[in-house]
C-alpha cells in the first residue's frame, strides 16, 4: 500500500513537472509555478500567488510585508499598510522620526507649527498633521493670517 501511494505521489509530481516544465536557477531546477529565479542563482518561492522578491543572496520578502533597502536590509510593513524606512541598521515610521545625515534617527515632533509638513522618501510622501491653528496648503502648515490677512481682525490667528 504503501509503495503504491510512494508510485501515485511521484507520478502526480511528475505531471505537474511535465505540465510546467522545469527550469534552472544556478545549479538547481525549480518549478516556475512555485518558485522565481533571481541572478541565476537564488529561488524565492510563491506563496499563495504572492511571489516572494529577493533582498540580497539569502534573503526572500513578501511585498505586502517588508520593503527591502540597499538590497540587503529589510523593513517591515506596519499593519496600517505603512512602509517603515531604513535609517542606517534601524528600522522607522515616517510619521515618527526622520534619519539625518550621520544615519541617527530623530523624533518628528507631533505636529508642524509652521514650515513643511511632507516628508518625502523612496516610498512616496508622507502629510504630517499641523498644529492647532495651523492650516495645510500645499507642502506647509500656514497660519491662515498669512494666507488670507483680511479675514484675521488685527492680525491674530481665530483658530489660536
Amino acid at each position: 500500500m504503501a509503495r503504491g501511494f510512494s508510485l501515485l505521489l511521484t507520478a502526480l509530481v511528475s505531471a505537474a513537472v511535465a505540465v510546467h516544465g522545469l527550469q534552472t536557477c544556478g545549479s538547481a531546477q525549480y518549478d516556475p509555478s512555485q518558485y522565481t529565479c533571481f541572478n541565476n542563482s537564488q529561488l524565492c518561492p510563491i506563496v499563495n500567488g504572492d511571489a516572494y522578491q529577493s533582498c540580497g543572496p539569502n534573503q526572500c520578502y513578501s511585498k505586502k510585508q517588508y520593503t527591502c533597502f540597499n538590497g540587503n536590509f529589510l523593513c517591515p510593513v506596519t499593519s496600517g499598510g505603512i512602509a517603515t524606512q531604513a535609517c542606517g541598521n534601524a528600522c522607522y515610521s515616517p510619521y515618527q522620526y526622520s534619519c539625518n545625515a550621520n544615519n541617527q534617527l530623530v523624533p518628528v515632533p507631533p505636529c508642524i507649527a509652521g514650515g513643511v509638513n511632507e516628508v518625502c522618501n523612496t516610498q512616496g510622501c508622507f502629510q504630517l498633521p499641523c498644529c492647532k491653528g495651523y492650516i495645510s496648503i500645499a507642502d506647509h502648515c500656514r497660519d491662515p493670517c498669512e494666507v488670507v490677512p483680511s479675514s484675521c481682525p488685527n492680525g491674530t490667528n481665530p483658530l489660536l
